[in-house]
Formats: C-alpha cells, structure tokens, sequence
C-alpha cells in the first residue's frame, strides 16, 4: 500500500484515513459566501483572547466614565474661572475710580501742607508781633495815663467847638 498526501489522523494514530475516500463519502456542500447570513457567534469565555477583550472593555468603560467626571469637573472649574474673571473684571473697575479719588486726595494733601507750612511761618513770628503790639499799647496808654487831664481838657474843649 502506498502512502498518499491527503492523510488525516484518526483516533487510531497508526491508522489513517484517505481524505479523497472521505470525500466520495459523504461530499461537502458549496456555500455560497456572499448569501451566508451573518451569524450572531458567541465568543468563547474560555479563550485567552476573549478574556484580553473583556478587560479592555472593562478598562475602556472605567476609562469613559473617567472622562464623563473629567468632562463635569472641567465644565464647574470654567464657570468658576467666569465668576472670578467677572470679579476680577469689577475690582479693577473699583481700582481705577479709587486711584482717581486718590490722587483727587494726593494734590489737596499737597495744597494742605503748603497752608500748614505758611501757617507755621506765619506762627513763627506771632509771638514777636503780638509783644511789640502789646508794648506799643501799653507805651500809649501809660503817656496817656501821665497826661489824662490834659487829655480830658483837650477832650472837652474838642466837642465844645463841634457843637
């Protein structure tokens, strides 16, 4: 008997079986693949790749919904981020009325001091003035005191002539 390429082992691994004698036997139908419907086929829970897949899948949801936090955590930090330009937007306009107020206050500061120190000038020389009035006045009155009857006379002698 001779040996042919076309040999498939069967249980028995020393016997093997002739796979054109197979064919003859019981011949396969032709599919055709274009009108094949596509079959729904179950993945083998069993298998190494399936198991691959499922993680993924797992990682790949625990991954969205990482993002769906990421996403709302991103939208209240820009209304947040609004909020404060908007306060910042208020401040600065409260800065820029408050800076003009302040140098409004700056040059009447400045026109205060120079009165303060023309009053301080002016005080300076109170005390010297008011003496030398005081002085004079009491000169005055003193020669007047020495020569109160004579200013009487005088006195007198002045509203007789006017009437």
């Amino acid at each position: 008997m001779s040996i042919t390429n076309n040999l498939i082992p069967t249980h028995n691994l020393f016997q093997n079986t002739d796979i054109e004698v197979l064919m003859q036997d019981a011949p396969l139908p032709k599919l055709d693949i274009q009108t094949v419907p596509s079959a729904n086929i179950m993945p083998n829970p069993i298998h190494k790749t399936n198991r691959i897949l499922e993680e993924q899948n797992e990682k790949i949801s625990e991954l969205s919904g990482m993002l769906e936090n990421a996403n709302a955590e991103l939208k209240s930090i820009h209304y947040e981020n609004l909020k404060c330009n908007a306060q910042i937007e208020v401040l600065n306009k409260t800065i820029d009325s408050q800076t003009d107020e302040l140098e409004q206050l700056r040059n009447i500061n400045a026109e205060l001091e120079t009165s303060n120190r023309m009053l301080k000038e002016n005080n300076k020389h109170y005390w010297r003035n008011t003496m030398m009035v005081s002085i004079s006045v009491g000169i005055i009155t003193f020669i007047l005191g020495m020569f109160s009857t004579e200013a009487k006379s005088l006195l007198i002698s002045i509203l007789q002539l006017v009437k």
